[in-house]
Formats: structure tokens, sequence, C-alpha cells
């Protein structure tokens, strides 16, 4: 949940820019634009994960 709510965040922060960057691919814009929040959400997600496993001591890296 905390990923969603800090992407959330993001995009409405930088929502003009995110626009600006893809109303230049046209038709494709609003695709990318879910791509890229979908991106940014899942990156996110994966990286509050690994550092909560981490926190508590479940990831265990080999060296």
């Amino acid at each position: 949940m905390a990923a969603l709510v800090v992407t959330a965040v993001a995009v409405v922060l930088l929502y003009s820019s995110l626009v600006a960057v893809t109303t230049a691919l046209g038709l494709l814009g609003s695709t990318m634009l879910v791509l890229v929040v979908f991106a940014a959400w899942f990156g996110t997600w994966l990286l509050l994960e690994v550092a909560w496993e981490w926190h508590a001591g479940r990831l265990h890296v080999r060296e």
C-alpha cells in the first residue's frame, strides 16, 4: 500500500512534466504515461519490499 501512495504522490507532483514528455508521442502518449506510472509503482513496491525483508532479517545475500 505504501508503494501505491508514494507513486500517487509522485504522479500528482510530476503529472504536467509526464504529459509534456509523452505528448510528443501522439497517440502513444497515453500508453507511455500508463507504462511510466506502472513502472514507477512496480519499482517503488520492489524497493520497499526488499528494504522490509532486509530490515526484518529474512533477506540473505550470499557472498
